[in-house]
This record gives C-alpha cells, sequence and structure tokens, in this order.
C-alpha cells in the first residue's frame, strides 16, 4: 500500500463550507467512532490498530474516513462499504456528523476543512514519541510562535479533548508542545507498539512489497533499516561521511546477505538516484512501497537513526 490520489480541492472546499452547515444537524449515534489518519491520506498508525479492533465488534459501529478515493475503494473491499467513506461527501458528513468519538494522528488537519462534531471525543493518537521539538516548542529557539503561527496551532490542536500518552514524562512533553492541558492526557500506552512487540511474521511479505524475490533454497536476506528523521532546516544527507565509499558497502551487503533498506521521512526530499544505482542491495522503502514503518522495523535486523522516535521503536524490539 503506498501514496493514494486525493479529492480535488475545490471539492474538499466545498464540503468543508458544507460541513459548518450540516455537522450541528445530525443526532450522534451511541456507539459510533470514525478514525482517519496522516491528513486523511493514510492508512496507518494508532488509528488503523484500533478500527481494525472494532471492525467487526458486536456493538461500537467503526467508520474509517479518508479523502483519498483509491483508498477509499480500495479499504472497502477489505472491510465492506459500510465501514468506509469518503471525508468530502455526503455520506462522509453523516458518518462524522454522528460520531460520538473521532480519532486522529495529526490534530483537525486529517479533516482537511472539515467541521468536526462539538459532541463527540477527538482523540488525539499521535504518530510517535517526543524526540525533537516541534509546534509551541520550536526548534532552535525559546521564543514563541508569533501571533498566525498560533492562530495555525490553536485550529489544528485546540478541539483535542483527550491525548493518547505512554507516560507522564511524554504527557508533560506534549503538553507543552501543542499546548493542551496535561489533564487531557490519558496514559493508556499506544496499540501501534502494542502490535509492533508481537512476534514477527517473517519477512516474505515485506519483501514482496519491496520487489524481492527470494529464490527456493535462498537464505532470507537481513534487513538493515536506515531512518533518519526530518529537519526543518536543512535536508538529509544519506551517508555523510567524506571517505564513504559505495563499492565497499555493496560488497559488505553482499557478504552478510544484507539489504540497506533507505526510508526518507515523507517530509524530505527524494532519495538520490545516484545512490540507488549504486548497489541492487540499496533499496528505497519510502511509504510508497511500504507504508506503516513500524513493518520495517519488526523486520529488522539493525537499524541506522538519528533522533527519529524509530529509535525508540527499535528498543522495543531490541534492534541493535
Amino acid at each position: 500500500m503506498g501514496l493514494f490520489r486525493k479529492t480535488p480541492y475545490p471539492v474538499q472546499w466545498f464540503f468543508g463550507l458544507l460541513s459548518a452547515r450540516l455537522i450541528p444537524r445530525f443526532t450522534p449515534r451511541a456507539r459510533k467512532v470514525v478514525l482517519t489518519s496522516f491528513h486523511g491520506d493514510g492508512y496507518r498508525g494508532n488509528p488503523r490498530v484500533i478500527f481494525e479492533a472494532l471492525v467487526q465488534h458486536p456493538r461500537i459501529n467503526a467508520v474509517w474516513l479518508t479523502r483519498s478515493p483509491s483508498l477509499c475503494e480500495e479499504l472497502r473491499g477489505r472491510f465492506g462499504s459500510e465501514k468506509v467513506a469518503l471525508q468530502h461527501s455526503l455520506r462522509g458528513l453523516r458518518e462524522l456528523g454522528e460520531a460520538r468519538a473521532v480519532f486522529l494522528t495529526h490534530g483537525t488537519s486529517d479533516f482537511a476543512f472539515l467541521r468536526l462534531p462539538r459532541h463527540a471525543a477527538i482523540i488525539q493518537t499521535y504518530h510517535g514519541l517526543p524526540t525533537k521539538k516541534g509546534e509551541y516548542l520550536r526548534p532552535g529557539t525559546d521564543a514563541p510562535p508569533n501571533w498566525l503561527h498560533r492562530k495555525v496551532l490553536e485550529y489544528r490542536f485546540k478541539p483535542i479533548t483527550h491525548f493518547l500518552s505512554s507516560s507522564p514524562v511524554v504527557s508533560d512533553i506534549f503538553s507543552r508542545r501543542f499546548g493542551i492541558p496535561v489533564s487531557g492526557f490519558r496514559p493508556t500506552g499506544y496499540p501501534m507498539y502494542e502490535q509492533l512487540m508481537q512476534p514477527a511474521n517473517g519477512t516474505d511479505e515485506l519483501l514482496s512489497k519491496l520487489g524481492i524475490r527470494k529464490q527456493a533454497g535462498e537464505a532470507v536476506p537481513k534487513i538493515i533499516l536506515y531512518a533518519p528523521t526530518y529537519r526543518r532546516r536543512s535536508r538529509t544527507r544519506w551517508f555523510p561521511f567524506e571517505d564513504f565509499d559505495a563499492q565497499k558497502l555493496d560488497d559488505f551487503l553482499r557478504e552478510e546477505n544484507a539489504l540497506m533498506c533507505l526510508r526518507p521521512h515523507p517530509n524530505d526530499r527524494p532519495v538520490p538516484a545516484a545512490l540507488l544505482r549504486g548497489s541492487k542491495r540499496i533499496i528505497l522503502t519510502d511509504q510508497r512501497k511500504v507504508e506503516q514503518t513500524e513493518a520495517l522495523v519488526q523486520g529488522a535486523a539493525a537499524i541506522i537513526t538519528d533522533y527519529s522516535s524509530i529509535y525508540l521503536e527499535g528498543l522495543l524490539r531490541d534492534v541493535p
């Protein structure tokens, strides 16, 4: 599963205006929850785990909302048309308006331009542990955000009524980062990490996503995950060493029967093509190929990273 086309922006704007009139008119249903992730474009993270746990629940009606027509079609094929809807559609507005709880990962931007129901619990599940600054905790300065930036942050995070956390320490950091009172945090742990800690199911499915075909009798290659984080003020330099030798790396990977899987952050620039041409064992594993980073962490024999939360996810699995 990779990236999907989005609903055209004029349609999103139209339904955004329509939602301001229609959403308050809907009556909330007792056990209806709606979920989405990654700005409405993805099917990943904590909401994905929660949705799949609830999709067959006898009393709770869980519905996934997306702004991607192609993702909507794919998920309807897996879970049934009654469990999936486009955000920017009349049915999407009805599902959202009837929800008692709304699960998301990136604040209200997960429901682009749409008004969220005031009667619903808005539950931020987030998508990683706090290893870097952002939002109100601005990188490189202790100065508060300017007026315009504060208004954007209030729009995205002020409607949140509950924020999942894994500990009081995480709650405190996220409270200061997102401007949400500590009382709004719920130290439930993260469903995604509980799933991450389950025994790996082998690497065959992962290798298939990466386009690697293992011949009969061949040993399963090791996966080395190389996943740096995103920096606003600079771009990732892959293998940033003056003495880097692509041929030596290729020789090492062959000797170890290993694949070097490059995982750029979604907001970063593409991996240089010349780097990928340097070895057939250096492969791109961006979100177009493998949407869930956790699938790579779960299958990794080793991880190379910096201060990405992937570092902590690797520790959960005791990956070197």
